[in-house]
Parts: structure tokens; sequence; C-alpha cells
């Protein structure tokens, strides 16, 4: 609490979980839907129900299904695993059987990182065009050149703002991108396939 703002705040925002680490231990909070957290002298909370009187005075007032989670771990958050963790409690597995036409010949991952402080949040068709966009972030505040491989060679590749507007053309090679990320930064790139291109 170093300043009045400080004082006046009960709570911060955060996505998943929240984590409180010394250099080797450490204990994250997550949660599948509760998104404000206060940790204050050793003490982690989580707001389950806010209640408000406006704009409605029954908000909040029904029955409420929540899933959290206690995860204590080695290191800090990163060297922990509190992010795929995060997005476990988040997205659990789901088993379905499939018959012989649903099973893939070619197993490769659609796109994979080359590092495991990449997050790859979204894959999906582009507003306009034949292309596909993929949604990434960096997640433990480190910088460098990340390699993203796909299970088709690349045409076409670059980056864009979170609009899909054109920002600038980005390295492929083969079935590859390379570019640069710094910390926590959320970058989104337009990518065409080779076989989605004409001639």
């Amino acid at each position: 609490n170093n300043t009045s703002f400080d004082e006046a705040q009960f709570e911060v925002v955060g996505h998943k979980w929240t984590d409180l680490s010394e250099g080797d231990y450490g204990v994250s909070l997550i949660s599948d839907c509760k998104y404000g957290y206060e940790v204050k002298e050793g003490v982690m909370r989580m707001t389950l129900l806010r209640a408000p009187l406006s704009p409605n005075p029954e908000m909040d007032r029904h029955v409420h299904h929540f899933t959290y989670s206690l995860y204590p771990h080695g290191g800090d958050y990163a060297a922990g695993g509190t992010v795929p963790m995060g997005y476990f409690v988040n997205e659990p597995l789901e088993a379905r059987p499939i018959t012989g036409r649903g099973l893939a010949a070619n197993k490769a991952a659609l796109v994979r990182a080359s590092s495991e402080h990449i997050v790859v949040e979204t894959f999906k068709r582009a507003l306009s065009g034949d292309g596909s966009i993929v949604r990434l972030y960096e997640c433990h505040n480190s910088r460098g050149t990340i390699t993203l491989t796909f299970a088709r060679p690349v045409g076409k590749a670059y980056e864009c703002d979170l609009m899909e507007r054109y920002i600038g053309p980005i390295s492929s090679e083969g079935n590859r991108v390379i570019f640069d990320i710094k910390p926590f930064e959320i970058k989104t790139l337009y990518i065409r396939f080779n076989d989605a291109m004409e001639g």
C-alpha cells in the first residue's frame, strides 16, 4: 500500500489465476470464472460474488456454480506451470468416442510454438479473404525470437492488429513463420497456406 490509490484498491483483475511465490516455492489460486483477486500480507483472496444494488438490485443473487483450485508448485508461476494449469481448469479435456471416419491420418498439430512461454489463444478463419488468424501472447515476461510450425506449408504471413488490419510482413519458410516478441505482448498473425493460394 504505497499510495492512497493502493490503499483504496481492494482487488485487481486477473483472468484464470493469481499467484504468490517466493524464489523456490509458490501457490496459485485458479478459477474458472472469477476475476477479482487480492493478495495482501501473505493472504490470497478471490471475490466470489459482488451483489451490487445498481443497475440491477437482484444482480448476483441467484444460484452460482464455479470451480476454483489451490495449486502449490515449485519455483515461481512460470517454473511451476501455472499458466497451463489455468487452462486445464478452464478448458477441461472431454473424451468423445469417434469412428474410423473421424481419425486423421496426419496427427500433426495445427500450430505449435517453439517456446513454452507462448500461448496460442486463437486459431480461426480470417474475417476477410481465405486465410487464417493466429492470436497468441507471451506469458512469462520474456522476449525473443519465436517460430510457429504449422501442419501445412505457409504461402503468405503478416502481422495484423486485433481488427485484422495489415501491419507488416513476417518471415516464413516452408511450414514455419518466425518473428520477435516482447514481454507479455499480444500478437495477431494472418496466415495463408500454400494450398489456399491460386495458381
